[in-house]
């Protein structure tokens, strides 16, 4: 099995995805063979809390957004049915993306359970979509992500009659 870090913890902890089967592991950079602990099995996308109190993982089975104590998983709360990618932005904030939209919950920074409903936080048309994380955190408490092209209708459609036949003619023109 291959695993990709995902994030350095602190000195100690480094946090690794194997995709495939989707598992979570953590692991001690500094032992000379290091030894993976799973920590969440079909999970995705995780992130921990700047505590290290939270991990909060999208579900392999129906995408749902998920909180649970880390390093040792606890009782597993759904703060989504349906979503994406999330990013623990705080200790007690969780955001995640359905579509081009991003919500945030609060949860309780040391259990994890949900308080309220989640929140519509940004919401941008042009946001792309890529294979992987589709956006990071910021230092500031923002996240940055791809946007596409901006997304312009004509004012106008013209119509040209006989524009076939004039660039046919045209062309047969310039090659003699």
């Amino acid at each position: 099995m291959t695993f990709d870090p995902l994030g350095y913890l602190n000195d100690s902890t480094v946090i690794g995805q194997e995709w495939l089967g989707a598992l979570v592991v953590r692991f001690d950079p500094r032992q000379a063979s290091a030894t993976m602990d799973t920590v969440l099995r079909d999970a995705r996308f995780p992130s921990v809390s700047a505590t290290g109190q939270l991990i909060a993982y999208q579900s392999l089975e129906g995408s749902r957004i998920m909180v649970t104590t880390f390093p040792n998983p606890g009782r597993r709360w759904q703060i989504a049915s349906q979503g994406v990618e999330p990013i623990m932005l705080s200790p007690s904030t969780v955001l995640y993306r359905a579509g081009a939209a991003w919500y945030t919950a609060t949860v309780n920074p040391t259990t994890g359970e949900p308080s309220g409903a989640p929140v519509l936080w940004a919401t941008d048309p042009r946001f792309s979509d890529t294979s992987g994380w589709s956006n990071v955190p910021t230092h500031d408490g923002g996240i940055i992500y791809v946007q596409g092209p901006e997304q312009v209708s004509p004012g106008y459609f013209r119509v040209i009659p006989d524009w076939v036949a004039t660039m046919k003619r045209a062309v047969d023109g310039a090659s003699k």
